[in-house]
């Protein structure tokens, strides 16, 4: 059985829209849940589950119900590190105003799902992280990039499933040798999954780097990838957690 998640305000979110689309098409069954404020406990009972469509919160919650552990982030894998083309270390909260003498820098959280998003921080509004965190919750710190368009490339089973440009220039065009080679370079590492979407810039000068990468869990659907391939994607990400 597919579970998609169900919103309280607005019911289904898009990607649940684009799954739903696709399991009625291909006459796959499936059930809604969604989950109680507060507690976070869902009102459908959970049952044969073969996949659970939803938030990042709602992944994490059911893979708890049913006796999986939650996946850490692994935002910048070491395999990877080449393409990355700027500085990336790790800190603390604590460590913001030393490392902002520098100038102005993008952190996020370093093995938390979406506690904040990703931010450049500046030291105008740098108590805007250091009051409203520990000081030793654990963050990545980055040197600010500008890139004038990014995309995001979806990676089913080793292999590329789609790339899709998600900001910046209208119809930017990305060279691929890199981002060829990085999915290379995780097929041949034991260590790394197999199905997983990485972002990747395009800096003013024409050069690509790699942005992030994601577990498929946590990613949205953009245009350029079908509901079929993004079903996929999704099903194969799934069954990485729960093996």
């Amino acid at each position: 059985m597919i579970y998609l998640q169900k919103y309280a305000e607005n019911g289904l979110g898009r990607e649940e829209k684009a799954i739903l689309q696709y399991l009625i098409l291909e006459s796959i069954p499936y059930r809604f849940a969604s989950l109680d404020e507060p507690g976070c406990q869902f009102k459908s009972k959970i049952d044969n589950c073969e996949m659970f469509v939803g938030s990042v919160e709602g992944v994490t919650k059911i893979l708890e119900v049913l006796g999986y552990a939650s996946p850490i982030p692994n935002y910048y894998p070491a395999c990877l590190h080449q393409f990355l083309k700027r500085k990336v270390w790790s800190g603390r909260i604590s460590d913001v105003k030393l490392f902002l003498q520098d100038g102005a820098l993008f952190i996020k959280p370093f093995d938390e799902w979406k506690t904040f998003t990703g931010s450049i921080i500046t030291p105008q509004n740098s108590n805007l992280f250091i009051d409203k965190y520990p000081a030793d919750m654990k963050i990545w710190f980055s040197e600010v990039v500008n890139y004038v368009s990014e995309f995001r490339v979806y990676v089913t089973e080793g292999k590329c499933t789609a790339i899709c440009q998600y900001s910046g220039e209208e119809d930017s065009v990305i060279e691929t040798e890199e981002i060829l080679e990085a999915i290379t370079i995780m097929n041949l590492d034991d260590s790394q999954k197999k199905t997983y979407a990485f972002d990747w810039g395009l800096t003013e000068d024409g050069k690509v780097s790699l942005v992030e990468l994601n577990g498929s869990f946590a990613i949205g659907k953009y245009s350029g990838i079908t509901n079929r391939q993004y079903f996929s994607f999704l099903m194969s990400g799934w069954k990485q957690l729960v093996q």
